[in-house]
């Protein structure tokens, strides 16, 4: 009897077990709804339009130049017989004394020249003299000459009468002498002017080699031509050096500009500055480690033509107010700006298409706007204002979008 009992039992609780698990389970079922009227559009951001004045910005990179060098050397052979207090690396003023080069030999041939000199000059006073006196012997004759010819005419008109025939060829015969003597005298004073005249000539050239020397003379002491810093200086006394030697260099420091180049869109960009960008104020950024030195500086001048192997064009610019001290040699970072005249549209990059049209958003349809290109910056693209204050710009870029295609707008960056 108790067999029987557990053997109806065990199935009994089984069959409860099932159902619980049963209920369990159908409590637990998701629940399914339809789809049907669910719209599948494809999602966009967008972007409001807002026009405003922009300053187009050329960004680049550069090195700090100097204005000024100069090969320290001496035009000629000569020994050093005396040296600045100057080394590799020192600064020196305007005038400072670099070295000094023997003179003996130039001093000694100009007091010869000199001694010449003053021969020459002492031959044309005496000849100076001697041309007076000749001209006013030659004077005297002529003088005589009139007064004998005077005579000579009077005592023609009486002739036979007092005069005797005699009497009147000496007359003729002093008359005679004398203008043999003003022919002789007026020989002699033209070979004197002659011998003047080379006198003169020589005291030219002899001024000129004495003015040449006098300047070799100033040459043998060098100084410092503008004031800079003193690079690969090799000089000490005694020291024999031929002509045109490069003995060390000279840099001016103060007066420096930035070298920068330009090229591609960068230089189509800077055709449409002013003047093509001489006299425009740039930034020039040196970076230390962490920290920024900025300067401003003006663009002076750019190489003649465009380099074709770089194809672009270095540029140059004066730096002005250097309170940084920014240095010769520094790679430096250069910011050209431009404000541009009226009012325009910046845009991303992203929602520009082949450089001439974008996508705006009109009654949740894309709509495709032709735009003019004003300028391309780094971080978008400058377009024409037409008409598009306020337009919503649509920024995400599908893979199929095409004009009047319907869409959801998902964000709206103001």
């Amino acid at each position: 009897m108790i067999f029987f009992k557990k053997t109806i039992l065990l199935p009994i609780l089984i069959l409860v077990l099932s159902l619980v698990i049963y209920f369990v389970f159908i409590n637990s079922k998701p629940e399914a709804y339809s789809n049907k009227n669910a719209i599948e559009l494809p999602l966009v951001e967008v972007h409001e339009l807002n026009s405003d004045y922009y300053f187009t910005k050329i960004n680049t990179y550069g090195e700090i130049i100097t204005t000024k060098t100069l090969d320290i050397k001496y035009a000629d052979n000569g020994k050093i017989n005396k040296v600045g207090s100057i080394s590799s690396g020192s600064y020196v003023k305007q005038g400072d004394l670099l070295f000094q080069v023997d003179s003996f030999e130039i001093t000694n041939l100009i007091k010869q020249l000199e001694a010449e000199k003053n021969i020459i000059q002492f031959n044309i006073e005496k000849l100076s003299f001697q041309i007076e006196s000749k001209k006013a012997y030659k004077q005297e004759l002529n003088n005589q000459k009139s007064i004998l010819e005077k005579q000579l005419e009077n005592k023609e008109s009486i002739e036979g009468k007092v005069i005797s025939k005699n009497s009147l060829d000496d007359l003729r015969l002093s008359l005679s002498k004398l203008e043999e003597g003003i022919i002789n005298i007026k020989e002699v004073i033209n070979i004197l002017y002659i011998e003047l005249e080379q006198n003169k000539s020589e005291l030219k050239k002899l001024n000129i080699i004495i003015n040449r020397n006098n300047r070799d003379l100033d040459n043998t002491i060098v100084k410092a031509e503008f004031s800079g810093h003193i690079e690969n200086f090799k000089i000490y006394e005694g020291q024999e050096i031929s002509n045109n030697e490069v003995l060390g260099k000279l840099i001016d420091t103060k007066n420096l500009e930035v070298k920068f180049f330009l090229g591609g869109e960068d230089y189509n960009n800077l055709l449409k500055f002013m003047n093509k960008g001489i006299g425009s104020e740039i930034s020039v950024e040196w970076l230390v480690g962490n920290k920024k030195y900025i300067s401003k500086a003006i663009i002076n001048r750019f190489d003649g033509e465009l380099d074709k192997e770089i194809a672009g064009i270095n540029l140059y610019a004066n730096l002005i107010n250097n309170e940084n001290n920014i240095p010769l040699g520094a790679f430096v970072e250069v910011s050209l700006h431009r404000k541009i005249k009226d009012k325009v549209i910046k845009v991303p990059n992203s929602s520009v298409f082949n450089n001439s049209y974008i996508f705006i958003i009109e009654e949740s349809r894309i709509k495709k706007i032709d735009i003019v290109i004003i300028n391309e910056e780094q971080d978008g693209v400058l377009i024409q204002n037409n008409n598009l204050d306020g337009k919503e710009l649509v920024i995400t870029r599908l893979s199929n979008m095409k004009d009047n295609m319907k869409v959801q707008i998902v964000s709206n960056n103001k």
